[in-house]
């Protein structure tokens, strides 16, 4: 039973990784340097990976065309979704094509102040293959041959992940266009149901170009530790001229 329960709170650590990422991140310095965005055109390219339960890893790209507008207060970023990439175990091969034919819509405008830092944006896409780790987790819980009391305590557990899935990500890191430089990491420690306990790791570097203060590659990684496993998500921005 309790090698059972044990299964059940792995199958909810892949879940669990990006959620409690979601407006949680490691206190940062505001950038004071230059900040001259060009007004030509960006490729802006977002890249998710996460590691699954079988050590293999679900990775999704994606390219969009944007460009720095000036605005009274700041700029106002703005752009479209030029390409996609996926890379899926095969168990999840009818969720990637999913992922290939969407285009991500939304994402825009992201409002800046002066000296680059996120005022404010709509947010970002949901994670792949956050709903079939969800159901798995549930699905599992309800072949536990456990008291109808600990089930609930677990169901609760996992719905909790699920209701927060909505809010995955929806924070860039505040100087994503404006890096200082330095790297930052910091962990959290989880209470889980039955008195098991959980790690959360989280860590962000960027590097900016010199001429003019704009992000030039950034990555975000979360590492989550529960019930003898880990669950690594990584996220990596970079802009670089289009041609």
């Amino acid at each position: 039973m309790a090698h059972d329960r044990r299964q059940v709170l792995r199958a909810a650590a892949a879940a669990l990784a990006l959620p409690l990422a979601g407006g949680w991140s490691p206190a940062r310095a505001r950038p004071s340097g230059l900040f001259v965005p060009p007004q030509g055109p960006y490729a802006y390219t977002r890249v998710l990976e996460r590691s699954m339960a079988d050590g293999a890893a679900f990775s999704v790209s994606r390219r969009f065309a944007i460009h720095f507008l000036p605005e009274k207060n700041g700029y106002c970023v703005d752009g479209q979704q030029v390409a996609v990439a996926v890379d899926a175990p095969e168990a999840l091969a009818a969720f990637a094509q999913i992922e290939r034919e969407r285009r991500e819509w939304g994402l825009f405008p992201i409002c800046l102040d002066r000296r680059g830092l996120i005022e404010s944006a709509p947010g970002e896409a949901a994670v792949p293959g956050h709903e079939h780790l969800v159901e798995t987790a549930l699905a599992r819980i309800e072949r536990l041959e456990t008291p109808a009391a600990e089930q609930a305590s677990l169901t609760a557990f996992i719905s909790s992940v699920h209701d927060n899935l909505a809010q995955l990500l929806t924070h860039l890191p505040h100087d994503l266009f404006a890096p200082h430089g330095d790297e930052s990491r910091d962990t959290r420690l989880l209470a889980l149901p039955g008195g098991e306990e959980g790690r959360v790791t989280i860590s962000y570097s960027a590097q900016a170009e010199p001429a003019t203060g704009l992000m030039r590659a950034a990555q975000r990684e979360v590492m989550t530790q529960i019930a003898g496993s880990e669950r690594r998500t990584i996220e990596r921005w970079t802009l670089e001229p289009l041609a």
